[in-house]
């Protein structure tokens, strides 16, 4: 049996992080070492580490502290077997997520990364339905044991949206010598751009069709999130018409424009305002629709009123706002 390095960068993980090293601790497949490199959290993320006494557990502390994604190259750096895993301080394994990953690497040694399905749990770790999450699923994860798509039917699909859950990959080392690590000027799609990357230099992705993950759904303060999604949307513009064009250049044969790029990213923006306007959040989906007018000029704004206008029968406040806002939107097409 191979090893295998598990790495998990952490900042303020106490919550998880007990929940998340015992989910690899008891994998059914033992031969693993892994590496916790804390990112100077300020709870007590640091001392419950150093409190296990599992010989298996590494920890390092980084002289300082990263962004997300210098730590994701942080962790690629660490990684001393030829397949590893940058896991989340807050996810878990199922128990048998090494053994059928491991085994779907080794009988696909052509595939440069591989990743699985899923569950999504809440931070108490029940299991839920996450809407969005479930769409990915019943949309990419088959019946079938692998999926393995020529590297061209897999980068058209992936440049229509991201289904990779970025904790539940496992990596081949030699793909990052390869092509690089990832791009440390995205902040929030630094992952999606690296798996574009590899199918655009002709390697593959392999999808394992089986449930061998929990990704944890988090509240988070309507201020956090609204940073966040910003930044995401925006760079998520930026890194598809890059790659939009790098494979023009490379006379791939695109069946999409760059317009419809933008589109999905924009159906994207609209899904979040839809649900922020559904539990009343009114002023989070206002500034996330400004940000939405400004960088898709070109779009029907009618669409987006005939989009949002049925929610306006699930509360007055959102219903009379919404009434504002398409006699506005649709006076200035007229």
């Amino acid at each position: 049996m191979e090893q295998v390095h598990i790495i998990i960068p952490c900042y303020n993980g106490e919550n998880y992080i007990t929940e998340t090293l015992n989910s690899i601790f008891n994998q059914s497949y033992t031969q693993f070492i892994l590496t916790v490199i804390d990112d100077h959290s300020k709870d007590n993320s640091l001392s419950l580490l150093q409190g296990i006494t599992d010989s298996r557990l590494c920890i390092i502390q980084n002289k300082e502290q990263l962004t997300i994604t210098q730590n994701f190259n942080n962790c690629v750096r660490h990684s001393q077997t030829d397949l590893f895993c940058i896991m989340h301080q807050d996810d878990v394994y199922e128990p048998n997520y090494l053994e059928e990953m491991v085994e779907a690497m080794n009988t696909h040694k052509e595939t440069a990364i591989a990743h699985c399905d899923f569950f999504t749990i809440d931070e108490a770790g029940s299991k839920i339905i996450d809407f969005k999450y479930e769409l990915k699923r019943q949309l990419f994860f088959k019946e079938t044991e692998y999926t393995f798509l020529d590297y061209m039917d897999e980068y058209k699909m992936l440049m229509m949206g991201d289904y990779i859950i970025c904790p539940s990959v496992m990596y081949r080392r030699s793909i990052f010598e390869s092509i690089g690590y990832f791009d440390d000027q995205y902040l929030q799609v630094e992952d999606w751009d690296f798996y574009i990357r590899i199918l655009l230099n002709q390697n593959k992705i392999l999808r394992v069709n089986k449930r061998l993950f929990n990704y944890r759904i988090h509240k988070k303060t309507k201020s956090q999130e609204l940073v966040k999604n910003l930044v995401k949307y925006k760079e998520e513009i930026s890194m598809l018409t890059k790659h939009y064009h790098t494979a023009k250049e490379k006379q791939f044969p695109l069946n999409f424009t760059e317009k419809k790029l933008y589109t999905n990213v924009f159906k994207i923006l609209l899904w979040d305002i839809k649900n922020d306007l559904l539990q009343n959040e009114i002023i989070l989906a206002f500034q996330k629709l400004n940000f939405a007018l400004r960088s898709f000029p070109y779009l029907e704004l009618k669409l987006i009123v005939l989009a949002l206008y049925p929610i306006s029968l699930m509360g007055k406040v959102t219903g009379n706002i919404l009434d504002f806002l398409a006699k506005i939107i649709l006076g200035k097409k007229q």
